[in-house]
Formats: structure tokens, sequence, C-alpha cells
């Protein structure tokens, strides 16, 4: 690996699709509903390997509406 980052995450409520593999619907739902999110200067999305397949999250702000498909 050339780099690798660490971040410390605060405590906060995050929005996933679950786990899964890209091309599968529910990662694509999230896709859809992650680009409709406004930009900042720091990333709110965090992508890992659970071993088993991905997890993407998004930290989940009061009033976000939030796809009912997404846990």
């Amino acid at each position: 690996m050339q780099s690798v980052r660490s971040y410390e995450m605060p405590a906060c409520k995050m929005v996933s699709f679950g786990t899964g593999m890209f091309g599968e619907g529910k990662l694509n739902l999230f896709d859809e509903w992650l680009s409709s999110q406004k930009r900042g200067l720091f990333p709110k999305d965090f992508l890992f390997w659970a071993g088993e397949g991905f997890v993407w999250l998004y930290m989940y702000e009061d009033g976000m509406n939030v796809p009912t498909d997404l846990k």
C-alpha cells in the first residue's frame, strides 16, 4: 500500500446501505442519494472493506431526507 489514512470518527449517526458489492441495487441507490448531497471541503462519506463486502457510510445530519431502503 502506498499510503494509508487513519481517521478518528466522532460519535455520530451514519447512513449506510449495509454490506455489499459495487453493481448491486442498494449500493447504486446509495450512490445516487450520496451524489445528491451538498459537497463540502471535508468528506463526510467513508468506504471500507468488511470481509464480505464493502460498507459505505455517510454522516447523518438532522433533517436529511434519507430513502427508507437505506439504514
